[in-house]
């Protein structure tokens, strides 16, 4: 009786049973990873109250460092990383280390300050078809021949390395193009238009990952990729279209930088990457994935901001910012494997 009805509950658009299962499926993955969460709301408070703390030391030992110039510049800083810290978060969600966002930086801030000179419509399209490229072989290799995430993201972001060294002969490329320098280092009604950009990409990666069905099946893909794939979820479709959103925010952030030094550098993939994969585990992203908010992202983008800024006015030695950089990296990867227990 059941198969007789089915086909008149699918020709009157009604959901069938399979279908409303495979949405019953979806929707509790989504739940458990909605709970996992809400587990790491502690953590988004412990960065809110650090941040604090960091705001009160910086006024007390720096007069310059609550300043609204210096906090304009703290903001133009923060986007470039903030960006990333995003990309690689959106990766983690889906269970991918991803590495080879900083190279994707270099490669697009290379590629465009080679090219400012010309059509702006040509230079986008190049980029356009890098991004295609980058996150179609990335897909690839992840997403359909399942290889391990941290070693392949590596040999990618080698390669792009290579690449971007290669066509710059390893040297900064100078912009003089205002129209390209704009995003990084222009203003908007006294705000600093990358700060107006990210603020833009942010909602809207909110809106995409907490308020849609794809948010919800990124979620379910990362934490139970089996559960999701056999509750109907593409799991690796779902992989390649994250996968592609962050190169392409990660294509962005190589755009500021341009506009932010004036230039292309090819050799800050390996320090941006770093610096991003601590954003994201700072913010509440799991390294094994199901986890990760844009929230998490801003406030760990805003901490490591202000404090290397504050280590700048202070005039501390280059060397102490490394040791705090390489203590930031094993105290978030120690706190994910603590949230995980």
């Amino acid at each position: 009786m059941e198969d007789v009805r089915r086909p008149g509950a699918e020709a009157a658009g009604l959901p069938t049973p399979r279908a409303a299962g495979v949405r019953q499926a979806v929707s509790v993955l989504a739940r458990h990873a909605a709970r996992r969460l809400a587990a790491a709301d502690l953590q988004l408070v412990g960065l809110a109250v650090t941040i604090g703390a960091i705001l009160v030391v910086g006024a007390i030992t720096s007069p310059h460092f609550l300043t609204s110039g210096n906090m304009l510049n703290v903001g133009r800083q923060v986007s470039i990383v903030a960006l990333l810290g995003l990309a690689v978060t959106i990766g983690l969600i889906t269970r991918v280390i991803d590495f080879s966002v900083g190279a994707v930086l270099a490669l697009t801030a290379v590629l465009v300050a080679l090219t400012a000179d010309g059509p702006m419509l040509a230079t986008i399209a190049l980029l356009l078809a890098v991004i295609a490229a980058v996150s179609l072989v990335k897909g690839v290799l992840l997403a359909y021949l399942g290889l391990g995430s941290l070693i392949t993201t590596l040999g990618v972001a080698l390669v792009i390395d290579g690449i971007a060294r290669g066509v710059s002969n390893s040297r900064l490329v100078p912009v003089s193009s205002q129209d390209w320098r704009f995003l990084g280092s222009g203003d908007i009604a006294g705000f600093p238009a990358s700060v107006l950009t990210v603020a833009a990409v942010f909602i809207l990666a909110a809106f995409l990952m907490h308020s849609t069905v794809w948010g919800k099946y990124i979620y379910a893909a990362g934490a139970n990729p089996l559960a999701a794939r056999i509750a109907g979820v593409p799991v690796r479709r779902v992989k390649l279209a994250a996968l592609t959103i962050s190169t392409l925010i990660a294509a962005l952030a190589g755009v500021l930088f341009v506009g932010r030094v004036a230039g292309g550098d090819p050799n800050v993939g390996t320090a941006m990457s770093f610096d991003a994969l601590v954003v994201a585990v700072l913010g509440g992203a799991s390294l094994r994935g199901g986890r990760g908010s844009v929230l998490g992202v801003v406030l760990a983008a805003v901490l490591i901001g202000l404090m290397f800024n504050l280590f700048t006015l202070l005039n501390l030695p280059t060397y102490w910012q490394m040791i705090a950089r390489g203590c930031i990296i094993v105290g978030a990867i120690s706190l994910d494997a603590v949230r995980r227990s």
